[in-house]
């Protein structure tokens, strides 16, 4: 799956020798906070520096990452984009949505798969999309 901003990517690929892989890359000027959580509500913080990448395989149910400019991710006016996941093979489920505002308003994504089946957005719509687990997602 694949958000991209003028600032953000948010890519996960599926090739035929390895698993789904959801990676994040920023070009911010300023560091990026990723919030990754699992299913159990685990949370760890990364941060990510201009030109910094985050991958995790895309496995699993209940996960998200959030992505926000502050580090202070918990707070309530720490606006926040979450792309959340669940794989239940042969489905992806996700989501994009923003919490207490865009971080990333001044700028657009979208989330293109490579099947033309499966959904595309332009921006955080909150709505549940699904696509086989054998789909490539790659920038538009």
């Amino acid at each position: 799956m694949l958000f991209t901003t003028a600032a953000i990517t948010l890519l996960s690929v599926v090739g035929t020798a390895m698993a789904a892989t959801v990676r994040v890359n920023t070009r911010c000027t300023d560091n990026v906070f990723l919030q990754l959580t699992d299913s159990s509500g685990v949370t760890k913080q990364v941060t990510l520096a201009t030109n910094g990448t985050y991958s995790q395989p895309l496995v699993g149910s209940g996960k998200q990452i959030g992505i926000t400019k502050n580090a202070d991710y918990f707070a309530s006016t720490t606006p926040k984009l979450v792309f959340a996941y669940s794989v239940a093979p042969p489905t992806t489920y996700w989501t994009v949505s923003n919490i207490s505002g865009n971080p990333f308003s001044d700028s657009s994504f979208a989330i293109n798969p490579t099947k033309l089946e499966c959904p595309s957005i332009t921006s955080p719509d909150s709505a549940v999309h699904t696509c086989d687990d054998a789909v490539s997602y790659f920038p538009t």
